[in-house]
C-alpha cells in the first residue's frame, strides 16, 4: 500500500493512457468511440442495471453476491404494497453490470483477480447458462478503487479495458472512467479517483466535453469509488483540495444520485436540507 501510494503520485498511468490511446477515430461498442459515451438510450424499457461494489475478500462472500446477480429475477421483501396487492419488489437481472470499486482485495494482481473475482462469477453464472431473457448482450463496466490501484491499475486495465470479456459479460470499456447514456434522459458516469481522490487532466477534459452533450433537464447517476462527502467530513485536512469537487460542480444539480463503495456495507444518505447525515460509518 505504501509503495503504491508513493509511486502512484509520481507516475500516474492515466496520463500515459491519455497520450498513447488513439484519437477516437476507431469505432467502439454500442456505436461509441473511445472518447464518447456508450449509448443505451434506445434499449427496451424497463432497463435494469446491477451495481456491485467491494466484491469481497474471500470465495464465499464473492460467490454469494455473484450468485444473486446471476438470477433472472429476485423478489425483495419491503413494506410497500404493489398494484396487485402484494408486498415487495420484483427485480430483474441487469442488462449492464457496474462494478463500483475495489473489485479485488486486498491488493491487485492478475492472480488475485482470477481467483478472487473471475472464478466466483464464472461458477455462479457459467457461459453455458446464459439465457435469452437478456434484451441485449450483457455488458460490464468497472470503476477502479484504491485496492485496484495497488499495482498501478495494470491488472484492472487488462481485465476491464482491453475490449475482452468477464464471465458472460462483454467489457467494451476502454478507459478507467466511462459514461453511459441511458433511457429516459438518464446518464451513468463512472470516475477514476486514483489513490488520492484526484481527477487527472485527460479525464477532466473528457467530462468537460461530455457535459456539453447532457441536456439541462437530464439526470446523472455519478459513481465514485469512495463516498467523498463522508471522507471530507472525517478527514478535512486530507480532503481539503480535490479536483473531484470541480467535476461535481461541472454537472451541477443534474446529479440526482451518488453511488459509492469503499465502506463494505450498505448505507443510504439523503441530503434534502443541505446537510450531511450525522450517522457516519466506520473507516475501512
Amino acid at each position: 500500500m505504501a509503495i503504491a501510494t508513493v509511486f502512484g503520485r509520481h507516475a500516474d498511468p492515466r496520463l500515459v493512457e491519455g497520450i498513447t490511446r488513439d484519437d477516437g477515430s476507431r469505432s467502439g461498442a454500442q456505436g461509441a468511440t473511445p472518447f464518447g459515451p456508450y449509448d443505451y438510450s434506445n434499449q427496451p424499457e424497463p432497463f435494469w442495471i446491477d451495481y456491485i461494489s467491494d466484491t469481497g475478500d474471500g470465495w464465499d462472500a464473492t460467490y454469494t453476491v455473484a450468485y444473486h446477480a446471476a438470477q433472472d429475477k429476485l423478489a425483495l421483501s419491503t413494506s410497500e404494497t404493489q398494484g396487485d396487492g402484494t408486498k415487495g419488489v420484483q427485480t430483474e437481472r441487469g442488462s449492464i453490470l457496474i462494478f463500483g470499486g475495489d473489485e479485488v482485495y486486498p491488493a491487485a494482481s492478475l492472480e488475485a483477480y482470477e481467483t478472487r473475482l473471475i472464478l466466483p462469477f464464472e461458477h455462479a453464472f457459467p457461459k453455458g447458462d446464459a439465457t435469452e431473457s437478456l434484451r441485449l448482450s450483457p455488458h460490464v463496466f468497472a470503476v477502479p478503487g484504491n485496492h485496484d490501484w495497488y499495482d498501478s491499475l495494470v491488472s484492472f486495465t487488462r481485465l476491464f479495458c482491453s475490449r475482452g470479456s468477464f464471465a458472460v459479460w462483454e467489457a467494451p470499456q476502454q478507459r478507467s472512467y466511462f459514461a453511459l447514456k441511458l433511457p429516459q434522459g438518464w446518464w451513468l458516469i463512472g470516475t477514476d479517483l486514483q489513490l488520492g481522490n484526484d481527477i487527472d487532466g485527460p479525464q477532466h477534459a473528457f467530462f468537460e466535453q461530455l457535459e456539453k452533450q447532457i441536456g439541462p433537464e437530464e439526470s446523472i447517476i455519478l459513481c465514485h469509488a469512495e463516498p467523498n462527502w463522508i471522507n471530507e467530513k472525517i478527514y478535512p485536512d486530507e480532503y481539503a483540495y480535490r479536483s473531484i469537487r470541480e467535476l461535481e460542480a461541472l454537472f451541477g444539480d443534474r446529479v440526482k444520485l451518488f453511488l459509492a463503495g469503499d465502506y463494505h456495507h450498505y448505507s443510504r444518505h439523503e441530503n434534502d436540507s443541505g446537510g450531511l447525515s450525522p450517522l457516519l460509518p466506520p473507516r475501512e
